[in-house]
């Protein structure tokens, strides 16, 4: 099917079933979905998973951590710094455990089962962040936690797959390879913050002579891209690159001018093409023939990042709660699982059997965690940037 027949119907299924979902109370993401899985692998097949469909459907989700970063405090941010690694770490370590456990009680081999325990640790927030923006919780205190909880897991996974892939590569952890991560990782917030920012403010001083049509909006993107790009150079996820980059503009006085005339595009093409297209990628059929061992990945991977998170937010005294939205917001795996379950694949730590399984599992995680949140999160009023505490 010709591209642009493809971005046509994703776009028309977006809206209508997004508009239909807010009418009864429900983000506007939950239609999104549901309108992917019915045009969609899972039922009638009008669409099917395309290479050029997915990377263009991917600019999505980098607009729209773009603009979580934007919208986000810094102080608020940096208040939740200790209760979010706290909740990382667990977050990582419990998924992590009883996905090797359950490898090695499969007979999967130790390097598959150390591989597959550092899929289930990793975390793809953007829909979670989608369902906080649409219910007003961005910038609440369970809101903030999430977020910053997610970059602290991004940082953590790449090290734990940088010493999993030495393992089985080498059979031994390749100290020089971590500190080569370790070095990327630091140059990557210190460029961010000592020569990009600087150069942000400096050319933003000259927005008044722009003369181009949308030429503001214009660099946005570019700047967006770029982020991406430079992010995944450095060994960091290009939709934790968008997040910072969003955080450098909301310290510009420009921020507000930007993000408002940016989101037109953002929230009226990109991001619903994103979510859309999740759900058309998504196979749910294939729930019936995941065997024993899918089912139980599927279930450790929602219950270690719910029991993990939740219990680390009780001790740090959240309510029952925001303790069990902070769990639900950190179940989604997705792109994050999907990057490094390829690169398990190509260097034959998986085979494509436990490809598949774990393909399935980035799914369903992504698909039940909007209304699992829009439930916990109902009895709760929206928070303002004015009102919201951490």
């Amino acid at each position: 099917m010709d591209l642009l027949l493809e971005i046509l119907i994703i776009l028309l299924v977006a809206k209508t079933f997004g508009e239909l979902v807010e009418h009864f109370g429900y983000p506007s993401i939950i239609g999104e979905l549901i309108g992917g899985l019915i045009v969609g692998n899972t039922f009638l097949q009008v669409l099917s998973v395309s290479h050029e469909l997915e990377r263009f459907s991917y600019i999505g989700i980098l607009f729209l951590m773009f603009f979580a970063g934007a919208e986000t405090n810094v102080k608020d941010l940096m208040k939740a710094g200790k209760t979010s690694f706290l909740v990382a770490l667990a977050g990582i370590s419990l998924p992590f455990t009883l996905a090797v456990a359950l490898g090695m009680a499969f007979d999967y081999a130790l390097y598959t089962s150390l591989f597959l325990g550092t899929i289930l640790a990793a975390t793809s927030v953007g829909i979670t962040v989608r369902v906080l923006i649409d219910l007003g919780r961005l910038r609440s205190k369970v809101g903030m936690t999430i977020i910053s909880a997610a970059v602290i897991d991004d940082v953590l996974a790449v090290f734990i797959l940088t010493m999993i892939t030495g393992l089985s590569t080498t059979g031994e952890i390749v100290v020089l390879e971590i500190v080569k991560v370790l070095a990327f990782i630091a140059l990557f917030f210190l460029i961010s913050l000592y020569v990009i920012f600087p150069l942000i403010k400096k050319a933003l001083s000259y927005t008044n002579k722009i003369k181009t049509e949308s030429g503001l909006e214009s660099i946005v993107i570019i700047f967006i891209l770029f982020y991406a790009m430079f992010a995944e150079e450095m060994y960091i996820a290009g939709i934790t690159g968008c997040f910072l980059a969003g955080l450098l503009i909301s310290q510009t006085e420009e921020k507000n001018f930007l993000v408002t005339n940016t989101k037109t595009i953002g929230y009226g093409f990109f991001i619903p093409v994103f979510f859309t297209y999740i759900g058309v990628a998504a196979d749910l059929k294939q729930i019936m023939y995941a065997g024993i061992v899918g089912l139980l990945l599927i279930i450790v991977a929602i219950l270690g990042k719910v029991v993990g998170c939740y219990i680390m937010c009780k001790l740090s005294k959240f309510d029952n709660k925001d303790s069990l939205t902070v769990g639900i917001g950190m179940v989604p795996r997705m792109e994050v699982a999907i990057i490094i379950a390829n690169i398990g694949l190509v260097q034959n730590i998986i085979d494509q059997s436990l490809y598949s399984t774990i393909i399935l599992m980035a799914f369903v995680t992504t698909l039940i965690t909007p209304p699992l949140l829009k439930v916990v999160l109902s009895e709760k009023k929206p928070v303002s940037a004015e009102a919201s505490q951490v």
